[in-house]
């Protein structure tokens, strides 16, 4: 073959290109566009690892297949180029043997650092357009990298989708129980190796995993209104059901004083670890005033975020009618 000596065999497998040189050089372009190329002479075409094939008979001058190779795997024949020139095509013709499969991202449900109760349920739905020219199928596939935002990682196969048509894909997750921000990264993967979503290799999740505080009045021993003698000692139990996905723990809950003055003690109450769905109960040591006339002092239930309603209300409070 005028032009000097060429490698008529190259393989392309396994999500790599293998260009072999002349005289004894081979370079590997993997799904990551790596590349390690020595040497000036090469021929570069698809074939299978098993079946070397020859096609030395295609040779197109300008370094696209000839009409008579038309139905064969590409083949180029360069020489006498520099090293740089090489690499530049090489590389151009390596992004060629991948553009046959391509995604673009139409939608996804659950935007970056969404907020989800933790411990609760969600979904991540994406919604994919088929931009390249092949038919995705059975080979076609969403595959979990790493990270952990609550999700399945199980690969996710793909069915039957066209070019140019629009396929979804739905993940079912847990927010994690810890409140904090959590993310995970998937990848579509082909026969080829990973596909290009819109420029991008991957496709990441992102969560803000939050507690969430609220409580129900369930009742008080001493109901609005009630009558005390002066200077009468008394006691009021107040309770409260924790409705909310934390658990009261005294480190980070309590119940506080607020204003007013029925006569009760106005330390802090701490919480005594209450789990979600469980009662607590607040005991205040009081004194009825020595003055005749209506009495109230209100107090809140306080957690990391700051007041807990209580039943849509910022307080509980004690009202009573001294004689």
């Amino acid at each position: 073959m005028p032009g000097g000596p060429f490698a008529s065999f190259v393989a392309h497998d396994e999500g790599f290109t293998k260009l072999s040189l002349e005289p004894d050089k081979t370079a590997l372009i993997d799904a990551a566009g790596t590349l390690e190329i020595t040497g000036s002479f090469f021929q570069m075409g698809f074939g299978a690892k098993s079946s070397a094939r020859r096609w030395s008979d295609c040779r197109p001058a300008d370094m696209r297949p000839a009409d008579d190779c038309f139905q064969r795997p590409p083949v180029v024949f360069l020489s006498d180029m520099s090293t740089a020139n090489l690499v530049l095509v090489a590389l151009y013709l390596s992004a060629a043997l991948h553009a046959a499969d391509s995604a673009k991202l139409v939608s996804a449900s659950t935007p970056g650092n969404t907020t989800v109760t933790n411990g609760m349920g969600y979904e991540e739905k994406w919604t994919f357009t088929n931009t390249g020219t092949t038919t995705w199928g059975p080979n076609y596939s969403l595959q979990y990298i790493s990270g952990n935002a609550g999700c399945s990682h199980a690969a996710f196969p793909l069915g039957t989708n066209a070019p140019g048509a629009n396929y979804w894909v739905e993940l079912n997750c847990t927010a994690p129980s810890t409140p904090g921000t959590y993310s995970e990264t998937w990848q579509m993967v082909g026969p080829s190796g990973p596909i290009l979503i819109g420029g991008s290799k991957t496709l990441t999740i992102q969560i803000v995993s939050a507690t969430t505080d609220a409580a129900t009045f369930v009742g008080s021993t001493v109901p609005d209104n009630t009558a005390e003698a002066a200077g009468q000692a008394y006691t009021v139990k107040i309770t409260m059901q924790n409705n909310g996905t934390s658990t009261w723990d005294a480190g980070h809950y309590n119940f506080q004083y607020v204003s007013g003055n029925a006569g009760c003690s106005h330390e802090t109450y701490a919480a005594s670890g209450i789990a979600p769905g469980m009662q607590q109960a607040m005991t205040l040591v009081c004194t009825a005033p020595a003055a005749a006339g209506t009495y109230r002092e209100d107090w809140r239930l306080a957690g990391p975020q700051g007041t807990l309603p209580i039943a849509g209300n910022l307080t509980a409070w004690v009202i009573i009618v001294v004689k």
